[in-house]
């Protein structure tokens, strides 16, 4: 009987396991142990909610960690991972031992390489003090520079923006969002973002940071300056696998996986942001870095430690808001994916649909959530409708989605 499963991690991927586990009718002990004191969160609100609002809910009551017998340790870090003596180290003089580990240590923000970035007035959008901090100061009025044209700082500058702050969206690229939305999708919602008062800076690269003590101006590669109260980072995560490395797991990027979760050292998972997988759906390793895989790889993890483990296959799915707007995408597309355009970007209202080789691989949609849900059943079922369905806004491909596809190709 497998007896104490300790978790390093408590956020999507490490609460969705301890919850499955009980789930699957595990008796033994699960100890969740989390670096934050808070109780544990959602962190795609950390860039959404949290910045407007200065709350973030969290996923389960104390009460109910209770109800499912789950340790939870919060404000504790681990130190080590001793695989011989099967434990993991909290400090010099305290250790649990364990069964089985799952590593969900998830990522922590790529720093700005340039000059000044050590100054105040700098944030990184990972945690709920993060977002807290820059809650604090996102008062109308402010200047706020935000860097970095994904998903993170899409949904920063939007805050900003309803804040009634002044902001600059810088990008090294041609056009934000171009690594995570279509170009029709991306120049849209860039339409939309200038439409709410926000200067985008394309194609510029920030070489430094000016201020005494706090930071007062950032300097572009064309010797641009803006002046700014705050700036707020979001040019990606780096994997938190120094536990893992220290210990002796395979790590590449991130900590190696097999189809069940299961790391190189037997016993010991991996799973979420931290987490580098294979699947059919990505026929080259890589790690996801989105809320749903978390929660799902988390839970295949916890399955996979009872010995009731499938391979892990999970379509890639996303979201996010931003101002009214609702995105959401699946699969993962490549340059040179066949595009299908459904609907009229400039509206509001728009699907991009991905193909490869005539197949349906991923969307990406603008206000038609239903689209995607569509798609997904359709891409998991191996199914393409006719260019004709898929250009056409009529067509309910959720409803499509649930029956036998007429007309496909």
């Amino acid at each position: 009987m497998i007896g104490t499963i300790v978790i390093i991690g408590a956020s999507a991927a490490g609460v969705a396991a301890a919850m499955t586990l009980r789930d699957e009718g595990h008796i033994g002990d699960i100890v969740l142990i989390g670096a934050e004191e808070q109780l544990p969160y959602d962190r795609p609100a950390v860039s959404k909610e949290l910045l407007l609002a200065g709350t973030v809910p969290p996923i389960l009551t104390a009460d109910r960690y209770a109800e499912l017998r789950i340790d939870l340790r919060l404000g504790v870090t681990v130190t080590a991972i001793d695989l011989t003596g099967g434990r993991v180290l909290l400090g010099e003089d305290e250790s649990i031992t364990f069964d089985r580990l799952l590593v969900a240590t998830g990522g922590k923000p790529r720093h700005l390489p340039v000059p000044g970035a050590e100054l105040d007035g700098l944030h990184y959008v990972r945690n709920a003090r993060d977002g807290l901090a820059i809650h604090t100061g996102l008062r109308p009025g402010m200047r706020v520079a935000v860097i970095g044209g994904g998903l993170i700082g899409a949904e920063v500058a939007a805050s900003a923006a309803q804040a009634g702050c002044e902001v600059d969206w810088i990008e090294a690229e041609d056009r934000c969002l171009a690594r995570v939305l279509p170009a029709p999708l991306a120049d849209a919602m860039m339409a939309v973002h200038r439409g709410h008062g926000v200067r985008i800076h394309s194609n510029a690269a920030v070489v430094r940071l000016h201020g005494d003590t706090a930071v007062e101006a950032v300097e572009l590669h064309d010797g641009r300056q803006i002046a700014v109260d705050i700036v707020v980072v979001g040019i990606g995560i780096v994997p938190e696998t120094a536990l893992a490395e220290a210990a002796g797991l395979a790590v590449d990027n991130g900590i190696l996986v097999d189809p069940f979760c299961a790391t190189s050292v037997p016993g010991v998972y991996a799973a979420g942001d931290v987490a580098r997988h294979q699947s059919r759906y990505m026929p080259v390793a890589g790690r996801l870095e989105h809320w749903r895989n978390a929660q799902q790889q988390g839970a295949a993890a916890a399955r996979a430690m009872l010995g009731r483990g499938e391979p892990y296959h999970e379509l890639p799915w996303f979201w996010t808001d931003q101002y009214t707007h609702h995105l959401e995408g699946c699969g993962l597309a490549r340059p040179g994916d066949e595009a299908v355009l459904r609907g009229d970007p400039a509206s509001g209202s728009a699907t991009v649909f991905h193909l490869r080789d005539g197949a349906l691989v991923a969307a990406v949609t603008l206000n038609r959530a239903n689209d995607v849900r569509g798609a997904m059943r359709l891409i998991e079922r191996g199914v393409t409708p006719s260019h004709d369905v898929l250009s056409d806004p009529t067509q309910d491909l959720h409803k499509l989605g649930k029956e036998r596809v007429r007309g496909a190709a």
